[in-house]
């Protein structure tokens, strides 16, 4: 999501005259998109500031920050940047840099990204870092208030972009060739729902929501993200949707049937479960059972046998006990999950969390992720083994040297010798299995 919104960013500076570089020391404008998921990401932007403080002295250098930023962070952070503004303001960026003081270059004659101050962001056409998979967010923000997390705070609400204009921009980069679509927000199958507790009707007209735009079968009995899913893979084209990041509590059976029958759309799922324990989902208020969980799991290997499954986990939550997180380890049984980011707790300001006392100890942590990540590799290892000697699809994404890496559909990492063109559909014999990638040899057609 953040690479996404940082592509709508360089297409504004590219239109107002400015050019990316890849050295940090020739920048003089440097944008930090942020987040502040975990406090290692903000503690590495802080490292930072002594190395840019001695350019910005001198004139030489001015900073930028944007993304996911608690209110509570700004104070600190206002020392180290010239500015620090919302995502959704880059549309004001021109104005945001002459109060910099920068002088604006020349912008391009073509004005693809001439915009209206008042206008959304998602309409800006976005400086795409790759020519094989596009990244279309179909919305922005979060409701869930999960007690250990900040985005809620600093992204505010969830806002969904209307249906039909996702899935005109979804067309606009198939016809350009592109081979994957990858559809964001955080939480993307609560795309277009209306919480109860919004209480969206219109006092005057009586009109209840969701609105048209985001419905685009109102006779439709399936969630708005079902519809859209569906409606982009009709598409004509050869290409693949993805998705990212689903929540349980919103995960339905239309959407598991969706991706079983799909045409274009991957069996890769990102489930975050957090934990595998009721009481500790509970402290963080997931507002789901681990029984709901698995049954979400048991449907996805019913209908989707092939699927590939990760999740995040925290491991040393505040009071987790080793029962408690035994139970996650039992649930990596039960799941068999291929792939999972496991992180270790860390208290975020502002977040509910923090009145809880921070108890387990970083060893403790740190040893439960180890125990986790070793019982991750057996069975990402058992799973990734059954391809070897096997035929599969993989999309050439990029080459380095004389060997190429891509993704089959299920979201397995390949790397192959490979000279042929990137953004190409290709079949690779499998040689060898690791538990984050399979090796293989390209089969000529």
């Amino acid at each position: 999501m953040n690479k996404s919104d940082s592509e709508r960013l360089a297409a504004v500076l590219e239109n107002i005259g400015f050019t990316q570089t890849e050295n940090e020391t020739e920048a003089n404008l440097i944008f930090v998109n942020a987040c502040s998921v975990r406090q290692s990401a903000i503690d590495r932007i802080f490292g930072k500031k002594k190395r840019w403080n001695k350019r910005r002295e001198t004139g030489d250098l001015k900073t930028f920050l944007l993304g996911c930023v608690l209110p509570k962070d700004k104070p600190k952070m206002e020392k180290a940047f010239d500015n620090i503004f919302d995502i959704k303001d880059i549309v004001n960026l021109p104005e945001i840099l002459k109060k910099s003081d920068i002088k604006l270059k020349q912008s391009k004659k073509d004005g693809q990204n001439k915009f209206a101050p008042d206008s959304d962001y998602f309409h800006i056409a976005p400086s795409n870092s790759s020519k094989v998979s596009a990244f279309v967010p179909i919305m922005r923000g979060c409701d869930h208030f999960c007690a250990y997390c900040a985005v809620p705070y600093a992204k505010g609400p969830e806002i969904s972009r209307p249906a039909r204009d996702i899935a005109n921009e979804a067309k606009k980069y198939i016809k350009q060739g592109f081979k994957e679509i990858a559809l964001l927000g955080q939480n993307v199958n609560s795309y277009g729902l209306i919480r109860p507790r919004w209480k969206m009707v219109d006092e005057k007209t009586k009109k209840t929501y969701p609105p048209e735009s985001w419905v685009l079968d109102p006779k439709s009995s399936k969630p708005p993200f079902v519809q859209l899913i569906e409606e982009i893979d009709k598409i004509p084209g050869r290409f693949w949707i993805r998705f990212i990041t689903s929540h349980p509590m919103d995960m339905s059976i239309d959407l598991i049937k969706a991706i079983a029958d799909g045409k274009n759309i991957t069996p890769y799922i990102h489930l975050p479960a957090q934990s595998g324990n009721n009481e500790v989902l509970k402290k963080m208020n997931r507002q789901y059972t681990i029984e709901w969980y698995k049954e979400i799991i048991k449907n996805i290997r019913k209908y989707i046998p092939d699927a590939v499954i990760s999740t995040d986990i925290i491991v040393g939550f505040p009071n987790e006990t080793k029962k408690q997180f035994q139970d996650t380890m039992d649930l990596f049984d039960f799941a068999q999950f291929d792939i999972a980011y496991i992180a270790k707790y860390s208290p975020r300001p502002g977040t509910a969390a923090t009145h809880y006392d921070d108890n387990i100890s970083l060893e403790e942590k740190r040893r439960r992720e180890k125990i986790l990540t070793k019982k991750l590799s057996e069975i990402a290892l058992a799973r990734n083994q059954k391809l070897v000697g096997k035929d599969v699809e993989v999309l050439a994404e990029s080459i380095h040297g004389q060997i190429g890496f891509g993704h089959t559909r299920e979201f397995r990492g390949v790397k192959f010798p490979y000279s042929g063109p990137i953004g190409e559909f290709v079949k690779v014999k499998i040689t060898k299995a690791n538990p984050w990638g399979l090796m293989g040899e390209y089969v000529k057609r």
